[in-house]
Parts: structure tokens; C-alpha cells; sequence
């Protein structure tokens, strides 16, 4: 120690003395002399014994003033000790960083409404309690970093103006075990261990591990939130940012194992939301606002993978097609996205280096199979199809988008009666290729022609002025300059009725033909025709927009 170390550790016994009794033991000693020092104390071996210090020493160190002027900036320095009972610094105005290394705490630690310049726990543990904070205010970071606790960590409207960093943490408490509702926190939220990547090894018992829900509802981070290689046990909400607004990106990914429900209902994420590699059952992100992209990538998946995205926005969707979870299992009504990618699924290296499978070309029939990933009775939402469609257009597949439109009409269809139905059927395929009602004249014309030619030459079509038909029925020659039936162009100009050709007003079924024939009974030719003229009309139409479409700029 320096010669003003001495005499700021001689000042801080005297006054413990004072203030408790001359008999102070060694490991009190030792933490008031480690404080007043400026060089680091050796950190005591792990498994070494704890020995006990009173926690009203700890809080007359952290409180009182003229004890505070004698340690030095770096901080209240506990070492290798136990607190013996509960921690009491409630409404406390701290002037020191408290820093507690390899400590055990047998009781609760209080700092509700307290102040300080920073607390440093790591590498303690409290197997029966754990830390009451609300609306802590601390000018420095929070840690508590492969810490162990027992109990509940609740710090409501706590505000940080540094890292909150529990990275290789332990927190056996079930039911909420972190619990920062309405947080302020200046810096990053570190859950993530200083080793962690994808998959399982041995640098694995160093991961974060929670029995309980973390939960940071209406949070305010100013940096990013890693979680990277967590494990999440509880199996009910295993962590819940609803209506927080994070400045960076969130990290859910490299191992992450969450055996409960994520849930980011209404968040406003500025940068990206990453859940590469990860192990997970329900993700639920009900009117998020994500500003740059999702990524949903090397889903490690199981039967409960869920995935809700109803009402989000994000420039960019981000995933690979092994990666969906199964049939029903997928929200989308309501989702909005500048970009949709689909990638190959990452290697485990890929995942390690936060990097990206191989980019795969937008192709509408696989994201037509990912809109019928929803629940049946969500399929024929409008919003995803429509999005879909229009998003397509926008990248200049305007057949993909007519297959989209076209599966979606079918969905809406499934709701109607049988033969309405069918013709919805029938309309959405045209309205898919408005070209394809050519098979439908080119079969029209055929069909008709030989009906009508059949009753040509039976005599069951007839001359429709006064003197054709006379001269026809009596089989005498009719006048020249009178139009000879043509089944072909007869059928073409009751197909196309804006056409006209001179044989539809020239020739009608005969009422006075005496038919022994169905084909050639005269109800049956004329039903035959308005059948025709109707199904006509409809043809038109859709050659019409055909049409228009073939020409339309793109």
C-alpha cells in the first residue's frame, strides 16, 4: 500500500471502531483496508471459506460521509465474505461504487429509492433471497455477473446509467426471477454469457440460466439487449419485453433455449431482432415495430414452435424454410414488411458469426406455402394475401402475384356453397390468366358448332325472313343473295356477342320442325342459344381483360 493508502485505511479502522467496537474481525479488517487501498486486492481463491461481516458495517461504509472521503474511487471493496443478514441501503444516497467479489449474502438486499455510483456484484451468490430495487437510480453500470441468487430480482422503474450486465447469472427463483418493468437504462442489457455460441459444449455451464420469467415491460434500453446462449427454464412466459423501446438491436440467438412463450407485443426495436440458432417455443410479436430485420434462422424447433407477427412491421423478414414451424402454427394477419428473404439455412459457423445463409430468390408458390402455414380458420384473411400481392408486383412478378391473388380467392371460396363456389373457383383461375378463357371459346366453338350443325342439317334451323323460309320448307332453291348457314360463324356470333356476321338474324330453330330427336327439338335449340349468348357475354369479359392486361405497362 502507498503512503496515502495507509493512512486512509488507519483513518477508516479508527472510525469503524468508533462507530461499532474495537474488536473488529480480520475479514472486516481486511474490507476496510482493501477500500481504502488503490491497487486491486488479490481475489480470494474460488471455494475458499467466507468468513462474516455485519451488513450495518457495509451500510455505515456506503453512507456515511466522512467514512466514504477515506476509501478510494474505486470503490467499496468486498472480497471473499459473507454479509451475515440483510442488506439495508434503502433511501440511501451511496457516494461510492460497491463491488462485491466472490460473496455470499444471507439475507436481502435492499436498495429501493437508493443512489449510487454503481454496484458490482460478481460471482456471489444468495441461495435463499435475492434483490429488492425499485426505482433504484445508479450513475454506473449494474452488474451482477455470474451471480447466483435464490430469490426474486425486482427493480421496477430502476434507472441505470450504464450496462445492466447479468451474463452468466443464475436465478433459481420460479414464478418472475428479473423483473425491470419500466427500466431506464442508458446502456446494454447483458443475459449472455462471455463465451456464448451455438450448441452445446463445455463452455456452456457459463451461460445465463433463468427457473423464472425475466420480464422488461415498457422498458427503456438506450443500447442493445444480448441474451445470446441463455437458457430460459421457465416454461410459462420465459421473457417478456412488451411495450419496450430498445435504441439497438435484440439478440435471441446463438443456443438461446426458451422453454416458455418470448413475448414482444407492441415494441419499438431500432435495430434488429435476431433469433439465429435458437431454441424455441413461442414467439409473440403482436403490433412490434422493428425498423431494421427479423431474423428466423436456424430455428432449433419442436412441435411448440410458435411464431405470432400479427400487426408488426420490419423492413425485413429474414428466414429459411427449415426454420417455419408446423401447419397452424403461424400469425401473420396484419404483418407489413419493405423486404421478404428467404435463405438457406445457416451453417453452425453462419450462426457463430452472426452471418446469414445463402440468399434465395423470391419465389411466390413458397410464400404462398408460408401464408398456409396459419391456422385454417386464418388462412383467408385478406391482409397477408393482399401484402404478398402487392409486394410482388412492386418486384415485378406480376404472374406471382396473380398465383397469389388466385389461392386466395379459393381460400374465400371454401366458405360458399357447393355450385357458387365452383364458379368462384372458376373465376379465380381466370382471374389468375385472364388468357386462359381462349380454351374456353376455342372448346365453346366446337361444342356449339356441331350442335347447330347437327340441326343444320337435319332441317332444324331455319331461314328467319318470310320468303327464305317458304322457299326453304318446301325445299325449292331460296333467293341468292340470302346468307347460307355457317354452324361455325352461327356459333361465333352468339359466343362474341359484340361481333356481327350476318347468320344470327338470318337463322333461328325451326318451332315447326317436326322433331323425333332431342337434338334437334326446337326448346332444346333455343335454350341451347341463350346458353350460348350468356356464357358469350361472360367470355367476352374476360378476353376483354385479357386484353388490358397483355398491354398494361410493367
Amino acid at each position: 500500500m502507498t503512503k496515502l493508502d495507509e493512512i486512509r485505511a488507519e483513518k477508516l479502522v479508527q472510525l469503524a471502531r468508533d462507530r461499532f467496537d474495537p474488536d473488529l474481525s480480520e475479514a472486516e479488517l481486511k474490507v476496510l483496508r482493501d477500500s481504502a487501498g488503490s491497487l486491486l486486492p488479490e481475489d480470494p481463491e474460488d471455494g475458499a471459506a467466507r468468513p462474516a461481516i455485519r451488513p450495518g458495517l457495509v451500510r455505515w461504509l456506503a453512507t456515511d460521509t466522512e467514512a466514504s472521503a477515506n476509501i478510494d474511487p474505486g470503490g467499496l471493496r468486498i472480497l471473499g465474505a459473507t454479509i451475515l443478514g440483510p442488506l439495508n441501503l434503502r433511501g440511501a444516497r451511496v457516494a461510492v461504487i460497491i463491488s462485491c467479489f466472490r460473496c455470499t449474502f444471507s439475507g436481502e438486499i435492499d436498495l429501493r429509492s437508493a443512489e449510487t455510483r454503481g454496484i458490482l456484484f460478481t460471482e456471489c451468490t444468495a441461495p435463499q433471497t435475492g434483490i429488492r430495487g425499485d426505482r433504484l437510480l445508479t450513475h454506473g453500470p449494474l452488474l451482477f455477473r455470474r451471480c447466483q441468487f435464490g430469490g426474486q430480482i425486482r427493480m421496477l422503474g430502476v434507472h441505470i446509467e450504464g450496462n445492466l450486465d447479468g451474463s452468466g447469472a443464475e436465478l433459481t427463483s420460479g414464478g418472475i426471477s428479473l423483473a425491470l418493468d419500466r427500466a431506464e437504462i442508458a446502456g446494454n442489457v447483458v443475459l449472455a454469457s462471455d463465451h456464448a455460441g451455438a450448441g452445446d459444449g463445455p463452455d456452456r455451464t457459463d451461460r445465463f440460466l433463468s427457473s423464472g420469467t425475466i420480464r422488461l415491460n415498457n422498458a427503456r434500453i438506450a443500447g442493445q439487449l444480448m441474451c445470446s446462449g441463455a437458457k430460459l427454464a421457465g416454461d410459462g412466459r420465459a421473457l417478456v419485453l412488451d411495450g419496450a423501446e430498445i435504441q439497438g438491436s435484440v439478440y435471441l440467438d446463438k443456443g438461446l433455449d426458451a422453454a416458455g412463450a418470448i413475448s414482444l407485443a407492441g415494441s419499438k426495436i431500432a435495430g434488429d431482432l435476431a433469433f439465429s440458432g435458437a431454441r424455441i417455443a413461442t414467439v409473440y410479436c403482436a403490433n412490434m415495430d422493428l425498423l431494421r430485420d427479423l431474423i428466423w434462422q436456424g430455428i432449433e424447433k419442436s412441435d411448440q414452435t410458435r411464431l405470432f407477427l400479427g400487426g408488426a412491421r420490419m423492413r425485413n423478414l429474414r428466414d429459411d424454410r427449415a426454420s417455419w414451424p408446423n401447419k397452424g402454427e403461424v400469425d401473420l394477419d396484419g404483418l407489413t414488411y419493405e423486404e421478404l428473404t428467404l435463405h438457406e439455412p445457416p451453417t453452425s459457423e453462419e450462426v457463430r458469426n452472426s452471418a446469414y445463409g445463402s440468399e434465395l430468390p423470391l419465389v411466390a408458390e413458397e410464400r404462398i406455402e408460408w401464408l398456409m402455414l396459419q391456422p385454417r380458420d386464418r388462412q383467408s384473411e385478406p391482409q397477408p394475401w393482399m401484402f404478398l400481392f402487392k409486394h410482388l408486383v412492386a418486384k415485378g412478378d406480376r404472374k406471382g402475384a396473380n398465383h397469389v391473388l388466385y389461392i386466395f380467392r379459393r381460400l374465400e371460396a371454401r366458405k360458399s356453397w357447393l355450385l357458387w363456389r365452383w364458379y368462384r373457383y372458376l373465376f379465380a383461375w381466370l382471374e389468375e390468366a385472364p388468357q386462359r378463357i381462349g380454351w374456353f371459346i376455342g372448346l365453346t366453338l366446337l361444342l356449339f358448332t356441331c350442335i347447330f350443325w347437327h340441326a343444320g342439317a337435319k332441317g332444324a334451323l331455319a331461314p328467319t325472313e318470310k320468303d327464305a323460309y317458304e322457299a326453304f320448307v318446301s325445299g325449292k332453291r331460296m333467293p341468292a343473295v340470302y346468307p347460307t348457314l355457317n354452324p361455325f360463324i352461327y356459333t361465333l356470333e352468339n359466343a362474341l356477342p359484340l361481333v356481327r356476321l350476318g347468320q344470327d338474324d338470318k337463322w333461328a330453330p325451326d318451332p315447326r320442325f317436326p322433331s323425333k330427336n332431342f337434338s334437334t327439338n326446337y326448346w332444346f335449340l333455343m335454350w341451347t342459344r341463350w346458353v350460348l349468348v350468356i356464357w358469350g357475354w361472360f367470355q367476352a369479359g374476360i378476353l376483354g381483360a385479357a386484353i388490358v392486361e397483355r398491354f398494361k405497362p410493367k
